[in-house]
């Protein structure tokens, strides 16, 4: 007999239905089903969406609240935020809707402040707060940096709409931390594509240099392809490249960015690589800085003007 249906379940239902934990093994084992989290199964047909994604938090949230900030993020499949997802079942985030209610209930993380109702979405039957709402909840925090984090993977997403962000920003005077999403909100960018590209964007910015050019396109004539660099600045031809550990540590691409970054060097471009270590000082933006002035012209190297 098939154990599972269309829809996500817990270990609890499935004992309830008079299944054991031998029998879940044992489909896990045959491929026919998938982990969600701890505790939590679906049929391995199922697609890995936001439908299926609320319908499984929906199985740890209280009745009457809404899934935000990080909870949110993950329904609303936000890439780039690294996410543990067996915390987020183990410690959903919510905000109670309707009515100021205390939950008392280990584990959870209850936020008490006032959402409007069209900050508030519906998939399937889990309440959340809509992605431009979570955007702003996810960056109210004090690390500029992370925050920039959020807002650019929120945006990078396609889906973010800035004008209602500023909006909800304006409704929400007195919040903690308003202030840092007022910064930040110039410089979002849907270009970049980590936490990490976000943070190194931002050090330059505040560093005082020109903001540099997300996805930098570099044309290479020999091979008629086209690179991409994470930062850069066309003029100049100066460009910067954040390897995070969990997207360049493999022998394979490492091999790949040596060879780009030859083919793109070898038209005169000057690339720094900058590591999450390196984040730490700012050594490396005093020479990101040099190169950057040693290729202006020298009428010009004093303002640090850059056409991208």
């Amino acid at each position: 007999m098939e154990i599972f249906t269309n829809k996500p379940m817990s270990t609890a239902q499935l004992i309830n239905l008079g299944y054991d934990r031998n029998a879940v093994r044992a489909a896990l084992s045959r491929g026919e089903v998938r982990r969600v989290a701890r505790g939590v199964y679906v049929k391995s047909s199922v697609p890995d969406n936001s439908l299926t994604r609320a319908s499984a938090l929906s199985l740890v949230l209280p009745h009457s609240s809404a899934a935000v900030r990080l909870s949110a993020a993950w329904i609303h499949q936000i890439p780039g935020v690294e996410l543990d997802i067996d915390d987020i079942f183990a410690r959903p985030e919510f905000a109670t809707v309707g009515r100021d209610l205390r939950i008392e209930r280990a584990g959870v993380v209850q936020h008490r402040y006032q959402i409007e109702p069209r900050d508030l979405m519906k998939i399937g039957d889990l309440r959340l707060t809509t992605l431009e709402r979570t955007a702003f909840d996810l960056a109210r925090i004090k690390d500029a940096y992370k925050a920039l984090g959020y807002l650019d993977m929120c945006a990078s997403t396609g889906r973010l709409d800035l004008d209602q962000v500023l909006r909800i920003r304006r409704q929400c005077r007195g919040y903690r931390f308003v202030g840092t999403i007022d910064r930040l909100l110039p410089f979002v960018d849907k270009g970049s594509q980590s936490m990490g590209e976000s943070k190194t964007r931002l050090k330059i910015i505040n560093a005082g240099l020109p903001t540099p050019t997300t996805q930098c396109q570099v044309f290479i004539p020999s091979t008629g392809q086209t690179y991409y660099l994470d930062l850069g600045w066309q003029r100049v031809k100066v460009g910067v490249e954040f390897d995070g550990t969990a997207d360049h540590s493999s022998p394979d691409q490492v091999a790949h960015d040596l060879r780009r970054r030859a083919l793109i060097e070898a038209l005169g471009w000057k690339i720094f690589v900058v590591r999450a270590e390196d984040l730490r000082s700012e050594k490396w933006i005093g020479d990101v800085r040099a190169a950057v002035e040693s290729r202006l012209p020298r009428s010009t190297s004093s303002t640090l003007i850059i056409s991208h």
